[in-house]
């Protein structure tokens, strides 16, 4: 299973003309969103007391498109609107390279740069998220 879950805040730096680069970055993140065809997940994008926000949810089978949608998505923000900043949490249990797939890693964007951090909140999968079985054996 390919699992990502995240939010990031479009942001530019304040200048006088702060608000057309915003309107301007928004409306490229928000051809990018309607450009995927994603159909595990949802994108959405929107206004909040004056500041834009964007969550994310993909959960498929097997990782795919939908990954590689998300580092495309992140790498657009980030040079689209350099002040934005947000957290991914990204999690595939059929990892084979760091982290692995008994663990989340997150994925940070902030100023402009994206970098890829463990996750001590929720790693090791097995240990913290999934049930815990008895041992039914006699």
């Amino acid at each position: 299973m390919y699992q990502a879950t995240g939010w990031l805040v479009i942001r530019h730096p304040e200048t006088e003309d702060e608000l057309d680069q915003i309107r301007e970055s928004v409306r490229e993140v928000q051809r990018l969103i309607d450009s995927y065809a994603w159909q595990a997940g949802t994108l959405d994008l929107r206004a909040v007391n004056g500041e834009y926000f964007l969550s994310l949810v993909a959960n498929t089978n097997h990782r795919g498109q939908e990954a590689l949608d998300v580092a495309d998505l992140l790498r657009s923000v980030a040079s689209a609107a350099p002040e934005s900043y947000g957290l991914v949490y990204e999690w595939d249990d059929e990892a084979q390279s760091w982290p692995g797939g008994n663990a989340f890693k997150a994925i940070v964007l902030a100023n402009g740069e994206i970098t890829e951090r463990g996750d001590p909140f929720l790693s090791p999968t097995e240990a913290v998220i999934e049930p815990d079985y008895p041992d039914h054996g006699g």
